[in-house]
């Protein structure tokens, strides 16, 4: 490869939210194996947690403060999914900057030792380590916005079904103060925990299986 004498600067814009924010790390990567150090690759959001320790980023700025001009290329991904409804979020992403779907789509995450650290204490205290205490991720996300909700008739029925078979689940709820939990012997509530992106994902990592809804733990889950 030819090393240009003044590497592209290139800004991704993705105001929010985290979850939309996130299947926006696939492009930054993309991006970067694609022009190596011809380019600088540098992200706007409101979401600037997600891009933590991210390797492939020359810097991250919120979203208001970028200038496109300070830019040789700019890709604005905030509309490039409500343009398209037909096709994943994701898909439309690729779409918009590459031209193209054919290439590794995956999200990612970078936590770091201070994160490791943390979600290792939070296993610990509550005994979710053991070979016994085997736990699956759910979150029973409570939004205004009736269409991104799991009907907790489903949820239980899930449950039940889960305990039928085994009993000896423990089952860790997160998200925030506004979702759901269970008061049940076998549930474990993180909701107040203020986990990061970085500390969700890891947390599905250790995980049998993460159970939820369109959501930024979702997308937390699908970095695991």
């Amino acid at each position: 490869m030819t090393n240009l004498a003044k590497p592209i600067n290139i800004l991704v814009k993705r105001r929010a939210a985290i979850g939309d924010v996130i299947m926006t790390t696939g492009i930054v990567r993309e991006l970067k194996r694609k022009y190596v150090d011809n380019a600088n690759i540098y992200v706007a959001t409101d979401c600037i947690e997600v891009f933590k320790n991210n390797p492939h980023i020359s810097g991250v700025v919120p979203f208001d403060a970028a200038k496109n001009e300070q830019f040789d290329v700019v890709y604005n991904l905030d509309d490039a999914y409500e343009s398209n409804r037909g096709i994943h979020y994701v898909d439309s992403y690729f779409y918009r900057v590459f031209g193209d779907v054919n290439i590794n789509r995956a999200v990612e995450l970078f936590p770091d030792d201070a994160d490791q650290s943390r979600v290792l204490n939070l296993l610990v205290k509550n005994e979710l380590l053991h070979e016994e205490g085997k736990y699956i991720v759910v979150h029973l996300r409570n939004w205004h916005w009736q269409a991104k909700n799991i009907s907790l008739d489903v949820w239980f029925d899930v449950f039940t079904k889960l305990f039928e078979v085994r009993d000896d689940f423990k089952i860790v709820t997160i998200g925030g103060h506004t979702d759901h939990t269970v008061d049940h012997p076998n549930f474990v509530d993180l909701r107040n925990e203020k986990l990061t992106s970085q500390q969700m994902m890891l947390l599905c990592d250790s995980a049998q299986c993460f159970v939820g809804i369109d959501s930024g733990p979702f997308q937390c889950a699908a970095a695991s």
